[in-house]
Formats: structure tokens, C-alpha cells, sequence
């Protein structure tokens, strides 16, 4: 956070799993900061079908926080991250 903070980045690229904090609590914070909440986050996942069925629709309900006023992320990518897809989403985003 201190990081973002300081470089004001234009895209934030948001992994779940990361040593130390995991990437839902760091887009939780990132949306409820006011210097933060309006910068594009993408999330990148090992979830494969996070856009179809009950275990996509699950991850996207933890990500947003139930209750919370938490607007969706801007983007999902899953890993192996492609190189066209990804260009492809922040052209889009």
C-alpha cells in the first residue's frame, strides 16, 4: 500500500496469493482508501472458470466483500497469464 501510495500507479495487476497479505484483503484496503479506491485493479487468478459457475461466481462474491460496498475488480486473468489476453484486458480496462 505504501508503494501505491507514493507511485500513484495508472493499473494495479493484483495477485490472491502472496506472501504476507493475501491479494482479497489488499483489494479490500485498496478500495476503501480514498488516494487508492479509483485505480483499475486486475486480478490475476489460478481459477479457471472464474466468469461460469459456482466457484467463479463464489470468488467473485469474497472479492467484492458481501456487505461491504466493494465494486467488482476491473479485470480477471487467469494463470499461465497469455500475453495477447493480457494486453487484450488492459486495453479494455
Amino acid at each position: 500500500m505504501k508503494k501505491v501510495r507514493a507511485d500513484k500507479p495508472n493499473l494495479i495487476f493484483l495477485d490472491i496469493l502472496m506472501p504476507e497479505r493475501g491479494g482479497i484483503a489488499m483489494y479490500h484496503e485498496l478500495k476503501h482508501d480514498e488516494e487508492t479506491r479509483n485505480i483499475p485493479v486486475i486480478i490475476v487468478t489460478t481459477i479457471a472458470k472464474i466468469d461460469s459457475g459456482p466457484l467463479g461466481r463464489q470468488f467473485k462474491d469474497i472479492m467484492m466483500g458481501e456487505g461491504q460496498d466493494i465494486p467488482a475488480p476491473d479485470g480477471y486473468i487467469k494463470k499461465p497469464v497469455n500475453a495477447d489476453s493480457l494486453l487484450r484486458l488492459v486495453r479494455h480496462v
